[in-house]
């Protein structure tokens, strides 16, 4: 697409506070304890048997209907805020986590690179949007559809190598 550099790196950075923000609303927005306790037993049943490549097809599902052009954006969203209610239900239940700061989370290496991913399809699912509100097909795709395909190769390996790190990091070796 032709937004250039500078375009190009607004639409990411808003991406990312988007999906900050986002998750930070899934943090503070109050949960029963019954809603708690089925977001603490969901999320432990699902990752019983988890392993790098687990948690690979876990983040690469939904970033990739992040580049659907607008739902991308609601579904990124969504992610962070599903995301921030996992921290907030895991508080609920453990008194010492209420001291740390949900964003604190966020600092981890394999959180800045999934971050930075969903950044990637986010933004270009807003970019998408634009092309088709604004331009109303009057360039070819060959111009659209070259730079989505390198992002979503983009995303795939960044993911990868965070699913890798995050599993190291997660599982006593």
């Amino acid at each position: 697409m032709r937004f250039g550099l500078k375009w190009r790196s607004v639409y990411w950075g808003l991406a990312v506070g988007l999906f900050i923000l986002a998750y930070v609303i899934g943090t503070v927005v109050p949960l029963s304890v019954e809603q708690a306790n089925n977001i603490r037993q969901g999320l432990t049943e699902k990752n019983k048997n988890l392993n790098d490549l687990g948690i690979f097809v876990n983040n690469i599902i939904p970033s990739l209907e992040m580049f659907i052009p607008a739902a991308g954006v609601a579904i990124g969203a969504y992610a962070a805020v599903s995301t921030g209610q996992v921290f907030n239900a895991f508080a609920l239940a453990n008194p010492v986590l209420k001291t740390v700061s949900p964003l604190s989370l966020l600092i981890t290496p394999f959180a800045i690179m999934e971050i930075f991913a969903y950044a990637i399809a986010m933004s270009r699912s807003a970019m998408l949007a634009y092309f088709l509100i604004k331009r109303k097909w009057r360039s070819t795709w060959k111009e659209y559809i070259i730079p989505t395909i390198l992002e979503s190769g983009i995303v795939i390996l960044i993911l990868f190598i965070g699913s890798i790190v995050e599993w190291q990091v997660m599982v006593p070796h």
